[in-house]
C-alpha cells in the first residue's frame, strides 16, 4: 500500500505523458495511507470511488465465503440424513 502508488506513476509515466493533475490521482489515490493530501478535487473523487470499490470487493468476498460455507453445512447434513437413511 506504500509503494504502489508510487510504482504505479512510474509505470504510467513510461506509457503516457501525464499532466500534474494525473500524477496527483495515481499518487494519492490511496490516501490516508499515502500522507500528503491530494492537491485537486478530481483526486478526492477517485480516493473515494478506489475505497467504495475496495468495500465493494471485500463485502462480496466475505459474503461468498460465508455462502459458500453454508453450502457446505447443508451439504454434510443433507449427505448425513442419506447415510442415516440407509443405516434404517
Amino acid at each position: 500500500a506504500f509503494v504502489h502508488p508510487q510504482i504505479a506513476l512510474e509505470n504510467a509515466s513510461k506509457i503516457y505523458d501525464l499532466n500534474d493533475k494525473e500524477k496527483d490521482i495515481i499518487v494519492k489515490h490511496m490516501w490516508p495511507v499515502t500522507l500528503a493530501l491530494p492537491k485537486y478535487k478530481e483526486t478526492y473523487i477517485i480516493t473515494l470511488v478506489d475505497k467504495y470499490s475496495a468495500l465493494q470487493e471485500s463485502a462480496q468476498y466475505y459474503r461468498n465465503k460465508i455462502e459458500s460455507k453454508k453450502l457446505f453445512k447443508y451439504a454434510y447434513i443433507f449427505l448425513g440424513l442419506i447415510f442415516l437413511n440407509k443405516l434404517i
